[in-house]
């Protein structure tokens, strides 16, 4: 049995409400509606067995396997299971990964081994930045603000539009 923590629980039992329905958890899990809402919203959690079977059947059903990220140190420091900014990881990954294609073919035709290696060195944009826009983005969208963004939607647009030019998008 897998340690589920209450965030990455709440993270598949909201992927599974999404796709299946509170209703529909609620009867297979024998429990009431109300319960399941309460592990929605994060106010209570089953237990560690119910979590991680909760979190295999969201997996089973097309939720996006959690991202671990290092620290400077080289160890874990966060786990993100929230399926908005596994989207934009992946698709930060995604657009780096295509613009460093498209690059590489150019300098291929141009048989230049300066620009081959300089379209292999374009850097990546870290997965802890596609992850803080998308927070930040769900945070100004929410709340109307945000911790990692005081200046509001004019820094996040100019955080956003920095990610897109290294190839990512959310």
């Amino acid at each position: 049995m897998t340690r589920v923590s209450r965030e990455g629980f709440r993270n598949r039992i909201r992927y599974l409400a999404n796709q299946r329905g509170v209703e529909r958890i609620a009867r297979q899990q024998k429990v009431s509606v109300g319960t399941v809402r309460n592990w929605v919203a994060g106010r209570t959690a089953p237990s560690m067995r119910r979590r991680d079977a909760l979190r295999r059947q969201a997996l089973r059903a097309g939720a996006r396997r959690a991202v671990q990220i290092r620290g400077p140190s080289g160890r874990f420091e966060t786990t993100i299971t929230r399926e908005e900014s596994l989207a934009a990881i992946e698709s930060s990954r995604e657009g780096i990964e295509r613009q460093r294609a498209l690059a590489r073919r150019a300098a291929e035709e141009t048989g230049s081994l300066e620009a081959v290696q300089a379209a292999e060195m374009i850097p990546e944009f870290s997965d802890a930045d596609a992850i803080r826009l998308a927070d930040g983005l769900e945070d100004l969208t929410d709340f109307g603000e945000s911790d990692r963004y005081p200046g509001g939607w004019r820094q996040w647009e100019r955080d956003y539009e920095s990610f897109r030019s290294a190839g990512g998008s959310l």
